[in-house]
């Protein structure tokens, strides 16, 4: 049976590094479209997350080139300008609450590009609604789909070059989690917090006289790290309509490193270049781990095409790039890691593998959803030296 995917535009967002750093019956109805907004972990039945994507474009400083003047600070200029496109940005509301410094960006017509880009200092990435709302209900069906896991989407951002010289740039990409937790000096008040660590996070907790939240600081802490761990980054898209069912996969090009580089070439100048970032919350251990599925284990089309890996082959598969994430990473992707080897990793088309793997990897998902408030993507994008 086909697996759905959702194709989810998300608030998104990019920083330069040029820059420094009603009534009340129309106050609820803002209230519960606000809601729908608002992303359900359905398949955990814990809490709301919202998925926020804020992208930062790092200062130009990669071997320390900058210089200090009082209180003044100097960088090099770069060589481009980032920007987005779209019609709307998601939880605009939310977004500027938490990072206000982020702005919707300047309107500007790129040479031989259709449509509005969006550029600017501290820049929200945007998209364009699947679907239109109809007037005849009380959903607002243009807010796109709640996320939950197994989810994905694809960020909406470019790079317009200054010149007419080729040129690359790096991309860092980072998950980062927000509590939401009870402030116990403002009764029926809420309080989000950045999980930064967990020193950080009590004292915050403490600061709003919730001892509870506090004293569970490190269990916050790793709430976050593993939805850091199960959140996947891609450079392309894969095939899940042409030929048989049983060949189909989402991506390709997976970020297993959460960076990468791309070359823009030459004779870009004030062109808007499409920088691909596609993300995938992953649904199921096995559309991540399995090298084949002659066991019928897997539950779910597979996230990166699944084939038979050598890992003494000098050319690395999608696949090979995946297992060795899920190797390094053991712990931001399972609970309880010190029952899971590499080995078993490798063999997880063994029943008895799968069985231990898919147990760890759905209990942080439970831990996800029992902690985890709010979420957003942070994009760094810079020139590569």
């Amino acid at each position: 049976m086909k697996e759905n995917i959702i194709n989810m535009p998300i608030d998104e967002s990019v920083k330069s590094a040029s820059s420094e750093g009603g009534t009340k019956d129309q106050s609820a109805e803002k209230k519960r479209n606000q809601k729908k907004s608002l992303i359900k972990l359905a398949m955990l039945g814990i809490l709301l997350v919202i998925v926020i994507i804020i992208g930062s474009l790092g200062w130009f400083t990669a071997n320390r080139a900058v210089e200090t003047s009082g209180m003044g600070v100097k960088s090099a200029a770069l060589p481009f300008d980032i920007a987005t496109k779209g019609a709307n940005v998601r939880n605009s509301t939310v977004m500027n609450a938490q990072k206000p410094e982020y702005t919707a960006g300047t309107s500007l017509d790129v040479n031989n590009s259709e449509g509005t880009y969006y550029v600017g200092d501290s820049l929200l990435l945007r998209f364009d609604p699947a679907r239109q709302d109809d007037p005849q209900t009380d959903e607002d069906e243009s807010i796109p789909p709640d996320i939950s896991p197994g989810s994905s989407g694809e960020l909406s951002l470019y790079v317009i070059p200054k010149t007419n010289e080729s040129q690359k740039v790096k991309v860092s990409l980072n998950v980062v989690a927000f509590a939401e937790i009870d402030d116990m000096d403002n009764s029926g008040e809420k309080k989000i917090i950045e999980i930064k660590d967990a020193s950080d996070f009590a004292s915050k907790a403490n600061a709003v006289k919730n001892s509870e939240a506090a004293n569970d600081d490190a269990k916050y802490v790793s709430a976050a790290n593993y939805l850091k761990g199960h959140i996947l980054f891609f450079g392309g898209e894969g095939n899940i309509s042409n030929g048989a069912e049983n060949t189909w996969y989402y991506y390709t090009k997976p970020y297993a490193e959460r960076m990468f580089e791309q070359t823009v070439a030459a004779g870009n100048e004030g062109k808007a270049v499409k920088v691909p970032i596609y993300w995938m919350w992953t649904n199921t251990l096995g559309q991540i781990a399995l090298q084949t599925n002659t066991n019928n284990l897997r539950n779910g089309i597979p996230v990166v095409q699944e084939t038979e890996v050598n890992l003494k082959d000098e050319t690395v598969t999608d696949k090979e790039s995946i297992l060795a994430y899920l190797k390094t990473n053991k712990a931001s992707v399972f609970s309880g890691t010190e029952t899971i080897t590499d080995e078993m990793i490798y063999a997880a088309d063994i029943s008895e593998n799968f069985e231990l793997l898919s147990k760890q990897y759905n209990s942080a998902d439970y831990e996800i959803g029992t902690r985890i408030a709010y979420f957003m993507i942070d994009v760094t994008v810079e020139p590569a030296s």
